[in-house]
């Protein structure tokens, strides 16, 4: 089915958001490498390149530039399939511009290019492919032995919100990479990925930031408990950060930072706060002082992972048959840790 960009806009993506559905099928592509530029000058364009496997000119116009018909034949590639409805790519890009250009080179042989203009394809680079970043980034890209640029131009809606609301769009650099050392940092730590900003030196190397703080000496790590529910297993690692710690800085305040935080895969789907398991009762699991210090690592099931992932895939929807279950488990571990800290 031929892309309408217009059907994929106003999804509430944001920045950061869009660019990890980047990322994602960047380490789908078995990148160990990705690099990030933003440019917001004359000719603003926002590119990433890696050095995954690439693709060839059948699957950019048959699989990266459409969009799925139906998703019930989905097939799981694996530990480092992030994705799950083939909408990534279009949604993250087109919530923020109008063009995108993909360069992509597989198995050292064929380069190709496609560009997709106001939903019509063509072969003509954007205007920005002549700044000297973007340039240098295709000639390195020829030479490797296979990686994808993913590249966009007309950044109206990016441009916009910059212009009414957003400020200094260098603050929202800094925004992506906070939130890109936290959602990714245990592919940071233990995968060798590298994610780099604005240049492929250490110095643009990013750091990973690990919210549980597992190599914390005064890091209390609490039992484990498995929840299950029609089939499927969610496991609660709940952890009690250290009283002592210096300001994260992750986009959110001390407070939102307690509670669930969804990973799936080794990578944080969405996080901070208790996301309405309480709906059906009388008890309203606050966000308060009371548990600032309180953590619940929440692992998805592998299998039926759309029960809990949207299309949206940036977003956590608690299926109303896992909250009943969960909110029982989640209130013994704030009793728990309750506890754990009179002692202390």
């Amino acid at each position: 089915m031929k892309v309408n960009f217009k059907s994929l806009r106003n999804q509430g993506y944001t920045l950061a958001e869009s660019l990890a559905e980047l990322v994602d099928n960047s380490i789908k592509a078995k990148a160990k490498n990705i690099e990030l530029y933003l440019w917001f000058a004359d000719d603003p364009f926002i590119l990433t390149m890696d050095d995954g496997c690439g693709m060839d000119e059948n699957e950019i116009i048959n699989k990266a530039l459409i969009v799925p018909e139906d998703n019930s034949n989905y097939s799981d590639s694996g530990p480092d399939d992030l994705g799950r409805y083939g909408l990534g790519l279009k949604q993250g890009t087109f919530a923020h511009c109008k063009c995108l250009t993909i360069l992509s080179k597989k198995e050292n042989f064929s380069f190709k290019t496609q560009h997709m203009d106001h939903d019509k394809p063509n072969d003509i680079l954007p205007k920005c492919s002549s700044n000297k970043i973007v340039k240098s980034k295709i000639e390195e890209l020829k030479n490797k032995k296979s990686g994808t640029i993913i590249l966009w131009s007309d950044l109206d809606y990016l441009m916009k919100r910059r212009d009414s609301t957003q400020g200094n769009f260098y603050d929202q650099i800094e925004r992506v990479k906070k939130h890109f050392t936290m959602i990714y940092h245990k592919r940071i730590s233990q995968s060798n990925l590298n994610i780099f900003f604005q240049g492929n030196d250490e110095i643009n190397r990013i750091k990973s930031f690990d919210p549980f703080y597992e190599n914390n000496k005064d890091t209390m790590k609490l039992e484990d408990i498995p929840v299950n529910s029609r089939g499927s297993q969610v496991i609660l690692k709940p952890y009690i950060i250290p009283k002592e710690i210096s300001s994260e800085n992750l986009n959110k305040n001390g407070n939102e930072l307690q509670g669930l935080y969804f990973s799936r895969k080794n990578r944080i789907i969405d996080f901070g706060g208790w996301f309405e398991i309480d709906s059906e009762s009388r008890t309203k699991l606050s966000t308060t002082d009371k548990f600032r210090r309180l953590r619940i690592l929440t692992e998805l099931p592998i299998n039926n992972v759309e029960d809990w992932i949207p299309s949206q895939k940036n977003k956590i929807n608690i299926p109303d048959f896992f909250k009943k279950t969960m909110f029982q488990n989640i209130k013994k571990i704030r009793e728990k840790y309750l506890d754990k800290i009179k002692e202390e």
